[in-house]
């Protein structure tokens, strides 16, 4: 983990962010106690100006999360606290608005395993959130039919 996750922050993290992700993902499978120290270590290195890195990032982050929400091993109350953060950190990016940030996002929370927190979280915080950044994003004039559509898709499937 000390040589893993300072390697989210190189240069070059793009030319090798797939296999780095692979690692990453196989480690969690193998090991599902190391999935807290990973995610805590992409959140504390995340990338503050390359949006194309942020990218990445976002992607990497949200297949170790729909891998940690099928695990045999996964406890939601184990959990809860990285999920939150996580969940922040993609509401935070959401804000951004740059398109291909936020096209990513739409399509994690369109996605239906990923969804699982939603059922997860009893107390409807994390719910509130991706709702609330939705709405921000569909009353923003810089995003076209297509996004509307998607937010609107992801809203009534809630």
């Amino acid at each position: 983990i000390k040589v893993i996750i300072p390697l989210h922050t190189c240069r070059k993290y793009i030319d090798f962010s797939p296999q780095l992700s692979y690692i990453c993902r196989t480690l969690v499978n193998k090991d599902h106690g190391m999935v807290r120290k990973i995610l805590y270590g992409m959140l504390r290195y995340w990338p503050k100006i390359d949006s194309i890195k942020e990218e990445a990032i976002i992607d990497e982050i949200s297949y170790i999360v729909k891998d940690l929400i099928v695990h045999p091993q996964f406890q939601w109350d184990d959990n809860r606290d990285i999920l939150r953060l996580i969940i922040d950190k993609f509401v935070e990016c959401g804000k951004t608005l740059h398109h291909g940030i936020v096209t990513k996002l739409l399509c994690i929370f369109a996605d239906q395993q990923f969804m699982q927190l939603l059922i997860l979280d009893q107390s409807g915080v994390i719910q509130q959130k991706i709702i609330n950044i939705l709405e921000d994003l569909k009353d923003d004039k810089k995003f076209g039919d297509e996004a509307k559509d998607l937010i609107d898709n992801i809203t009534e499937n809630e």
